[in-house]
């Protein structure tokens, strides 16, 4: 039977706001409230339908039309849709209302002094290739910076000041102006100009000496799957040209492969001042020195895992030339960050559902376990953590301590 006005009254009573919600989240708390009222109207739609299940096959279709007939049957009806179409509704408002906002996005990007590297003491003695970096995966793409698609709410400017080292930028060539944009899949979605970006990391490095940052690039042409070889030579033109604009050359470390060269100290990097590591997926005639070939140097584990479960075993090397490479970039994140949802957003559904898989990948414990985990299998350290929304994650507590361990092959944590 449908349920009763006072049946109704009951159900919404019963049900409790989430523990310690306040602020952004009680303002979601509908959304529980719209998951109780449904789950009664389709149980007792249920019960309608198993009351009619001794009915022909063949007019299934018109006894389901006239369960809404009589009067309590229509709004039995109108319930479920109502329940359905408020839980939708719930659920994108949620995507907004439960993320906490980031403070603004920092004017000053003066560093305390300090006498440390990468405001590590213990870090100064130690190869470049024997020190983990925090590390924003598609950096640029943040809610700050005016991104439909954001895969962090803070800008890198805050993520420099923060701890972040470590960035991963996409530059598009835009055929039509003949110039380069930080994108994600599409320009039309959200675009950052190089130049400004460039600077940024220019101003960061002038104003704090004793800092080495790492930039992670992935080069491609706006509306077209493959680049052309005068694509190549563009996007490589315009780059030089941006590095060199923005000041950054005198920055820039050139390093031979690990086979024949042995990365410099963190404390040599500062005395010689060649303070920026530049790594590129794609290869030119007659590349910068600087302008280092990514898989030249690094082994990089899977990037696609679609859920927690699929992350646990994704400790899989997926690219780089050789796992004896000297540079490990461990990628930390899900397709759920790639189209905009935070962290805090699948925590908040894991609670409702119960859906683990949900739950607290950039959080401690989980995070700590699987980095390390993922370490111990491979034997080695973890240079690049990437995340999706580092803001809301343990990501520069988790690469602070991975710094203070080391790590030996153990075949019995992989997780593959």
């Amino acid at each position: 039977m449908p349920l009763s006005s006072r049946q109704f009254r009951a159900a919404l009573k019963s049900t409790a706001a989430p523990a310690g919600g306040a602020g952004n989240v009680q303002i979601c708390s509908s959304w529980y409230i719209s998951k109780h009222i449904l789950d009664c109207q389709m149980t007792t739609y249920a019960q309608l339908r198993e009351s009619n299940a001794d009915q022909p096959q063949e007019i299934e279709q018109e006894e389901t039309l006239s369960h809404c007939t009589s009067p309590s049957e229509r709004r039995l009806c109108l319930m479920v849709v109502v329940g359905l179409l408020v839980s939708i509704i719930v659920f994108v408002v949620a995507l907004f209302c439960i993320q906490p906002n980031p403070e603004p996005c920092s004017d000053d990007l003066q560093l305390p002094h300090h006498s440390g590297c990468n405001r590590e003491e213990a870090l100064c003695a130690r190869s470049y290739n024997n020190v983990s970096y925090a590390t924003m995966h598609n950096a640029f793409a943040t809610s700050q910076d005016g991104f439909v698609i954001a895969q962090h709410r803070a800008c890198m400017r805050s993520g420099l000041k923060s701890g972040i080292r470590a960035f991963m930028l996409d530059a598009y060539l835009i055929t039509a102006s003949d110039e380069l944009k930080l994108c994600h899949e599409s320009c039309v979605w959200g675009s950052l100009s190089l130049t400004k970006t460039l600077g940024t990391f220019e101003e960061f490095l002038r104003l704090n000496p004793r800092e080495v940052v790492t930039i992670i690039w992935e080069f491609k042409v706006e509306g077209q799957q493959k680049r052309s070889p005068q694509d190549i030579a563009s996007l490589k033109r315009l780059f030089v040209l941006a590095m060199k604009s923005t000041g950054l050359l005198p920055y820039l470390h050139s390093q031979i492969p690990q086979y024949s060269q042995e990365w410099p100290t963190l404390d040599d990097m500062i005395a010689t001042n060649s303070r920026l590591v530049s790594l590129s997926d794609t290869r030119a005639y007659l590349d910068e020195l600087w302008d280092m070939h990514t898989y030249d140097h690094a082994i990089e584990t899977k990037f696609d895992s679609k859920s927690k479960a699929e992350l646990d075993k994704s400790c899989v090397l997926d690219r780089g030339l050789s796992r004896y490479n000297s540079l490990l970039i461990l990628n930390h994140f899900t397709v759920m960050g790639a189209i905009g949802i935070d962290i805090t957003v699948t925590d908040t559904l894991a609670e409702f559902t119960g859906i683990d898989n949900l739950l607290g990948i950039n959080r401690e414990p989980y995070m700590w376990n699987r980095i390390s985990d993922c370490a111990q299998c491979l034997g080695r350290l973890p240079n690049f953590v990437a995340v999706d929304f580092w803001e809301s994650s343990d990501v520069i507590q988790v690469v602070q301590k991975l710094n203070t361990v080391s790590f030996e092959q153990s075949n019995s944590t992989c997780i593959y």
